[in-house]
């Protein structure tokens, strides 16, 4: 039991998920432990934890003329009663308490925690204790059990039997070991197919082994984690790997500390892909913390065993085996067919499926101008930095400067008719400034350089998202804690950048900024590729990079004057492209003006980048 979560550090702090229910007197709190199942008359009020027996009722079994499974202990203050009880059977835990916490004075409130601490103390000293009598039962009960090979949960899953017993009730039952080797509790699975573990036993950090033994663990070069007996058999069969099964990716971090300290083997984490992601995440934690460690996750929902009864057991095995890299999936020998052509989202300019980054000093207005392009897709049609808007569809945009209001702004300046809203497609815009917390996609910290859980979040969510043509993050430096200034940090996020162009098939340009060299006159791509901030790869991370600098200001004052509107040195500035894979991307530096809401190209000045 954690108190923080119950005690503040000054005074008594009750959480309403938390509260003590009140009682009048300790007749309530008698009837309060009936109600839970406890076998309670005459009350032990020295403070001490009591073990009772537990009756039927409260959702699990009676113990039997030997067992104690319910427990209470009950503090005095100041003529008040506190108590916490709980049944180990069904793993309940409940606070009772004679008058509200709160009204307690500070010395009062102290001491009470101190009270609290010692009971916590004495009941972690009696469950393990508890689990100790229940690991003794348990050893008894499991040698009694007949070996079976049959079973109707295995010829449903389609696997074996590595050591499994049955009950005199027809349930599989799987042994559950310390990483030691002791065994700890037992699993029953009935019939149809539920589980459940020994009443009081001890589970969480414990496995069952196929395919070694807890003597030979020192001597594995590599071995598969995964969550239940069906799927640890599955993998076993399709890959000869050792397996433990650890019954719950919540209890993973757990076991694969204790089998850390008895073997340096590989580890694959092959838990569940559940539809809420927890399988995922905890592996993504584990491996965070855990050396020589890698996520083999599912490619479809559920576990192995269900992609082993639907695609057979080579798919488990290429799944596992070839899902880091898969160099041996790879040989240039294997590319027969002619490749074919590029697929645009701006003709000759954006290539679907590829990451792109788009810098420029601030005020020149790279926002507005990727929002443009956004209102293109969706709407269809139009063109962008001269060239057809080729594709259209959904877009999504990730704002960490602009919230709902401006962006509303900005959308009524480029579409004052709104034709927005007579099309099938739609913008998406996650407003940051808007939302209940940060947006972090990178992070650094003591586990070192991580892409975050919210960026896997976002990536399923971009998933959900039909016809996704173009992805937009503006900007870089606000969805990321990690030093801009590190290359390390740059590859990782073009990293990411890169996989949500390639899982989504779509486009994914990040804005980022330019430093104050930007604002020299010139026409040298060069020395703007220079301009971009932070680490260098940031450009060569990307598949194509775009910029926008300051060109000649004596220009800009007269496509200024000639256009009948302000002076304004940001209207006017020089871009193009300063970094490209493809040499068919448009290279040519262009001047673009901003008459009314965007830049666009000014149409008297165009010049070829030859050589570039």
């Amino acid at each position: 039991m954690d108190l923080t979560k119950y005690y503040g550090e000054e005074g008594i702090v009750i959480n309403k998920d938390y509260a003590f229910k009140k009682g009048k007197d300790l007749n309530d709190l008698i009837a309060e432990m009936n109600n839970h199942g406890l076998m309670v008359s005459d009350l032990d009020l020295s403070g001490q934890l009591t073990r009772v027996r537990v009756g039927e009722g409260a959702g699990g079994k009676a113990d039997k003329s030997n067992q104690r499974s319910g427990w209470y202990c009950v503090n005095e203050l100041s003529g008040n009663y506190f108590a916490v009880f709980g049944n180990w059977r069904t793993g309940s835990e409940h606070k009772w308490s004679s008058i509200s916490p709160n009204t307690l004075s500070e010395s009062e409130a102290a001491r009470l925690k101190e009270q609290m601490a010692e009971a916590q103390k004495r009941r972690d000293e009696a469950q393990k204790q508890r689990s100790e009598e229940v690991a003794n039962e348990v050893k008894l009960t499991f040698s009694s059990l007949e070996n079976t090979t049959e079973h109707e949960y295995l010829a449903n899953k389609k696997v074996k039997s590595y050591g499994l017993k049955i009950d005199q009730n027809g349930c599989l039952v799987i042994p559950v070991y310390s990483s030691t080797g002791e065994l700890r509790s037992l699993q029953l699975i009935d019939k149809s197919g539920q589980k459940r573990f020994k009443a009081g036993s001890e589970i969480k950090g414990n496995v069952f082994l196929i395919g070694a033994d807890f003597h030979s663990l020192r001597n594995i070069k590599q071995m598969c984690i995964c969550e239940g007996y069906a799927t640890a058999a599955t993998i076993w069969e399709a890959t000869g790997i050792p397996v433990a099964c650890v019954f719950s990716a919540n209890f993973g971090q757990d076991a694969i500390n204790n089998l850390r300290k008895e073997t340096d083997a590989k580890f694959y984490l092959c838990f569940d892909r559940d539809s809420n992601g927890v399988g995922e995440r905890k592996a993504q934690d584990i491996c965070s913390t855990t050396y020589n460690c890698f996520m083999r996750i599912p490619s479809l929902y559920g576990d192995y065993n269900d992609i082993y009864i639907e695609h057979g057991l080579e798919k488990v095995k290429l799944e596992i085996l070839q899902q880091g890299i898969g160099l041996s999936q790879y040989a240039i020998r294997n590319l027969v067919n002619d490749p074919p052509p590029r697929e645009w989202l701006v003709d000759n300019f954006l290539e679907r499926r590829k990451p792109v980054i788009l810098s420029s000093v601030g005020g020149v207005g790279k926002s507005m101008l990727t929002l443009d392009l956004a209102l293109k897709v969706a709407n269809g049609g139009g063109n962008w930095f001269g060239h057809p808007v080729r594709r259209q569809g959904n877009v999504v945009i990730i704002s960490a400067e602009d919230d709902q209001l401006e962006l509303a702004r900005r959308l009524k300046a480029l579409d004052p008719e709104g034709k927005r809203y007579d099309t099938k497609y739609d913008i998406f815009a996650y407003t940051i400034p808007d939302a209940p917390k940060p947006l972090t996609l990178i992070k650094e910290d003591s586990s070192g350089l991580n892409i975050t859980q919210q960026a896997n979040e976002l990536m399923e969510e971009l998933e959900t998202i039909k016809d996704l043509e173009l992805v937009i993050i503006d900007p870089i430096q606000a969805v990321t804690s990690a030093s801009t200034s590190s290359n390390e940090s740059a590859q990782l996020y073009c990293q990411l950048a890169a996989s949500i162009s390639s899982r989504m098939e779509c486009v994914c340009i990040s804005i980022h900024h330019m430093s104050k060299v930007a604002l020299a006159n010139g026409d040298d791509p060069l020395l703007a590729r220079a301009a971009v901030r932070g680490a260098s790869s940031f450009i060569d991370g990307h598949r194509l990079a775009i910029a926008l600098w300051l060109g000649d200001e004596a220009e800009a004052e007269r496509i200024c004057l000639e256009n009948g509107v302000e002076f304004d040195r940001l209207r006017v500035v020089r871009a193009g492209v300063v970094k490209a894979n493809s040499s068919e991307v448009d290279m040519s530096i262009k001047t673009m003006f901003r008459k009314h809401a965007v830049l666009e190209p000014y149409v008297d000045s165009a010049f070829s980048l030859e050589g570039f």
